[in-house]
């Protein structure tokens, strides 16, 4: 993995506000498709149920939104996420990515991901997906056991996973990420080494092991204020060195907090958000990050499909970013991958004295160590990473 590296100084534009007119310096596309079957347990990203028959609207519109989004720069990744971008039939997804290569430039090689429920997906819709220019796929597999996914309130079981893998690769995917959860109130420590192991069983490209995170307003939520009980911190540590352990000796290389890659499979559009590169979000939910503006679409399917005459400006919540604030939140993503911040880039931002003195200390304690011009957090201490960063931000 070669990742590029950059210098807050220097790439940074200095808009205030956005309003469609002007050429906006990004190479990379996030859209956000907010179609689900179902609504899992866990889940607050922005998804509705039973509205399968407006994604043609849907589609129409994030094609007629990108008008507004003029890109000066060659597009090297594109990610579809949701919801369940994997509800896209065929036809859907090539007529989106027509309007991409008309509307922008698309690079020869680049990176186009979309997400998956192994449910959604069969040989035929998969092997479409790759002809349409799909390079990677990620499934959400999240559980061995078929209690623990019907728990969250999934659909599937781990035969089809299986199954929607073993289609992905016949029909070419060369770069398949599966999803798995840890830290479930439902699963053991020993449940989930089983889903571990089952998932290298398959030989997958890359592996994003997320920790549970109990969103307020979700189903799950209620269920643990009523008393269902989570796993204590010890035993979700002990899950994370073991399988960090596991992945590196079945050559995964952990190049950030929750994600591990084979040599040459890691998501090259995430990798550049931690980077700092600017961004562009398209649909209801979506977020982008453009110089020093960051702005939000709203959360109303209904009033994204009604906005007329390319007035998407009014559907966009629009946030003015310091430039000091866009730095400190590079420090903060960069010192969750195995790379690191480069030295001057910390020095640049840590103007603060106290700031800089706890993090003199945590290098002496060996959590951040120096390597050449990169300060790099120790991969053992990964888990606490979070903590750290409160502290230094």
């Amino acid at each position: 993995m070669n990742p590029v590296d950059g210098n807050f100084k220097n790439d940074t534009c200095m808009e205030t506000t956005w309003n469609g007119s002007e050429a906006i310096h990004a190479s990379h596309i996030y859209f956000h498709i907010p179609f689900c079957v179902s609504l899992c347990q866990y889940c607050d990203f922005i998804s509705f149920t039973g509205k399968a028959n407006l994604i043609d609207f849907y589609v129409d519109k994030l094609i007629e939104e990108m008008d507004f989004f003029p890109i000066s720069r060659s597009l090297k990744t594109i990610y579809f996420g949701g919801g369940t971008p994997s509800l896209l039939e065929p036809h859907h997804l090539e007529k989106i990515l027509h309007a991409v290569q008309n509307k922008y430039h698309l690079e020869g090689h680049a990176e186009i991901s979309m997400e998956s429920n192994p449910e959604t997906v069969d040989f035929e819709k998969l092997k479409a997906y790759r002809r349409c220019g799909v390079t990677r796929l990620s499934l959400g597999a999240q559980a061995f056991q078929t209690n623990v996914l019907q728990q969250l309130g999934r659909q599937h079981d781990w035969h089809r996973i299986q199954c929607a893998f073993e289609d992905a690769r016949k029909s070419g995917f060369e770069n398949i990420n599966l999803d798995i959860m840890m830290g479930l109130p439902f699963q053991t420590s020993d449940q989930f080494k089983k889903t571990i192991q089952e998932a290298l069983k398959l030989n997958p490209d890359h592996l994003s092991i997320y920790a549970l995170q109990v969103e307020a307003g979700t189903p799950l939520s209620t269920r643990i204020k009523n008393g269902l009980t989570l796993p204590d911190d010890d035993q979700v540590a002990d899950e994370y060195m073991w399988v960090q352990d596991i992945l590196q000796s079945n050559g995964f290389d952990q190049y950030e907090v929750s994600n591990f890659s084979k040599i040459g499979k890691h998501c090259r559009h995430n990798w550049a958000i931690w980077r700092g590169d600017n961004y562009i979000g398209l649909g209801v939910g979506a977020v982008g990050t453009v110089g020093t503006i960051r702005y939000s679409h709203r959360d109303s399917l209904k009033e994204f499909l009604q906005i007329r005459n390319g007035h998407f400006s009014t559907f966009l919540d629009q946030e003015f970013l310091p430039l000091q604030t866009r730095q400190v939140e590079r420090v903060m993503l960069e010192l969750r991958t195995s790379q690191g911040v480069l030295k001057s880039n910390l020095d640049f931002v840590f103007q603060d004295r106290q700031k800089k003195t706890f993090f003199e200390h945590l290098i002496s304690q060996k959590y951040i160590v120096q390597r050449g011009d990169y300060y790099v957090v120790q991969p053992e201490k990964f888990f606490v990473l979070s903590g750290i960063l409160d502290k230094i931000i």
